[in-house]
């Protein structure tokens, strides 16, 4: 059995794994949501903590903007992903691949959340930001929900 890591205080913190919902959150969440993800982005620019992602981000974040023809929303994705200096998207490469399928294998979760969840993993990251409930059964990597992190926050 993988051990989990201990719960770490968000100033000790070096990188973060942020799913889409994290980064959808930021431009088409609710307001309380909003908030969140907006101060923890304040936070890790203040803080220099690096906020890692799959560029499977990209894929899922883009869908309904292209689909409704919303080039601005899609532009915005695209500057916001790429420009900003503390995140840092990460390709599939095979190792990530390989791990994603081991997770697959043992947890049965959906393939684009074992790419997400590889790619935290194998990026060292210390915490997993999803609202995906589910994904907490994965014991190689710590996951958080967004309200959550308001805790670690303050």
């Amino acid at each position: 059995m993988v051990e989990k890591r201990k719960e770490k205080k968000l100033a000790t913190m070096k990188k973060l794994y942020a799913d889409s919902y994290f980064w959808i959150c930021a431009f088409e969440g609710s307001p309380y949501y909003k908030r969140i993800v907006h101060d923890l982005l304040k936070y890790c620019l203040k803080k220099n903590i690096l906020l890692t992602t799959s560029f499977l981000s990209f894929t899922e974040c883009l869908v309904l903007p292209i689909r409704d023809g919303n080039r601005k929303l899609k532009t915005d994705y695209i500057e916001f992903l790429t420009e900003l200096r503390i995140i840092n998207p990460i390709p599939v490469d095979p190792i990530i691949s390989i791990k994603a399928a081991e997770l697959r294998a043992k947890y049965n979760i959906m393939t684009p959340d074992c790419i997400h969840l590889s790619t935290g993993i194998q990026s060292d990251c210390d915490y997993f930001i999803s609202n995906d409930l589910n994904l907490k059964k994965v014991e190689e990597i710590q996951t958080i929900g967004i309200k959550d992190l308001v805790k670690l926050i303050k």
